[in-house]
């Protein structure tokens, strides 16, 4: 479990889909962007398994309420590289500081116990809340991909942005090897 003053992340486990796939009935789970929408919970659960072995999905909690999803994918080892992406679904809330503090942890975790060099994320909607927050913790936009996601119905372009771990993390990962 990651730990900070306002969220915890913690790995997310079979009990969390109930809440997910009210969250999926509200809006499009990211973690699934892609895939139909769930007809069922149990669609829900069998798409799960599948998904829960190609990426590290953590849930968001608040005073141990769940509140939003964040994780990590397409870790690739050689060149210590991986994609993340976070939400708060919890529309009763203030988001960036949620997100901020979510995206706090998430990059500190990449960076020392994961030792990743660099990690980046595609944004294709560009009211996507996590955008303020990315450029607040440092991220640079590394480009456009132009009309890279089929998005309700039309082509949209999706912006990439990265950032890599600095001198001062990697040395403090590679000692807590």
């Amino acid at each position: 479990m990651l730990d900070g003053k306002l969220v915890s992340l913690r790995e997310l486990e079979a009990h969390d889909l109930d809440q997910l796939f009210l969250w999926d009935e509200k809006e499009d789970l990211y973690l699934f962007k892609g895939r139909y929408r769930f007809a069922s919970q149990e669609d829900l659960k069998d798409n799960f398994i599948g998904y829960s072995f190609s990426q590290k999905i953590f849930v968001i909690s608040s005073n141990q309420t769940p509140i939003g999803l964040a994780s990590y994918w397409d870790e690739n080892h050689k060149n210590r590289t991986c994609e993340f992406y976070a939400i708060i679904y919890d529309k009763n809330i203030d988001p960036q500081l949620y997100l901020t503090e979510s995206l706090n942890l998430l990059i500190k975790f990449l960076f020392t116990s994961e030792n990743l060099s660099k990690i980046y994320t595609h944004i294709s909607d560009p009211f996507d809340e996590i955008k303020q927050v990315l450029e607040k913790l440092g991220f640079i936009k590394e480009g456009t991909l132009r009309e890279h996601r089929f998005v309700k119905g039309q082509y949209v372009d999706t912006q990439v942005y990265g950032q890599l771990v600095s001198k001062n993390n990697r040395v403090k990962a590679q000692k807590n090897k």
